[in-house]
């Protein structure tokens, strides 16, 4: 979890009968309290921010949104509030449920508005079990 480009709490939190019963796994956590400060941009006002934690943000940002590689769109991951951050991320994020829905067809599902529909949602042919080649 990156907290304000400031401070971070990186570790694991599994659960599962190896880290519950306290003698086969163990897990670790820590808070990194980033002092490598440098001029960073909060809603479009300036702010100190964490070398480390911002460039693990903008980093971690760049691989959700898939642009790590290549962005064409010139996105700005350094202002994470901005107008135009938000409104990429919430238009990527639409796609993806889209396509999601058109492949996998689960439940909950903004497409199912009623009751009534659920049944003909849950049993009507999904993409992932149909061949769209043939």
């Amino acid at each position: 979890m990156i907290i304000d480009d400031r401070m971070a709490i990186c570790g694991s939190a599994n659960i599962n009968d190896r880290s519950l019963r306290g003698h086969r796994d163990s897990e670790v956590g820590m808070i990194i309290n980033d002092r490598d400060e440098e001029d960073g941009v909060f809603n479009g006002q300036r702010v100190r921010v964490g070398k480390f934690c911002a460039s693990w943000r903008k980093r971690l940002f760049s691989m959700l949104l898939g642009i790590q590689f290549e962005n064409p769109q010139n996105i700005d991951l350094s202002d994470p509030v901005s107008d135009e951050f938000y409104n990429y991320f919430r238009d990527l994020a639409k796609k993806n449920t889209l396509i999601y829905e058109e492949i996998f067809a689960t439940l909950p599902s903004d497409r199912v508005r009623k009751f009534d529909q659920v049944g003909q949602y849950t049993e009507a042919p999904k993409l992932k079990d149909t061949d769209p080649i043939h």
